[in-house]
């Protein structure tokens, strides 16, 4: 959420989303008083350590794939178990386009392989 991440250059448009529409979005989800330097809105900036298990998904047409790769990379780098599915020529949103886009049943499934594993060993 930061001024200087990626998603907020401008860059070429992709099939959902652009990422000369970041700021925009950016202003609409932090509102007046938001502050992109809150580690709750930009997440790269938390502590990673100690955390549970994370299922990261980053795709080719989504201007948040470099965020997503950098935070799982974050993650791994705290000894943070991550399942990190990156998915070929699929677009930002995959799982709200299941009858279109080939790679939205397969994500779903192992998103739901992953919830089951790591839920499985809760108490």
């Amino acid at each position: 959420m930061r001024p200087g991440a990626p998603m907020m250059i401008p860059q070429a448009p992709w099939p959902f989303g652009r990422s000369t529409d970041a700021p925009d979005t950016v202003a609409a989800y932090l509102g007046a008083a938001g502050d992109p330097e809150d580690a709750l809105v930009s997440p790269q900036l938390a502590d990673h350590a100690g955390l549970p298990a994370a299922f990261v998904l980053t795709a080719d047409h989504d201007y948040l794939r470099e965020d997503g790769e950098r935070y799982a990379a974050a993650l791994r780098a705290a000894d943070v178990r991550v399942d990190h599915l990156h998915l070929v020529d699929s677009p930002h949103g995959v799982f709200s386009f299941p009858g279109w886009c080939a790679a939205a049943e397969p994500a779903l499934d192992r998103l739901t392989a992953f919830l089951r594993r790591e839920l499985a060993v809760l108490p």
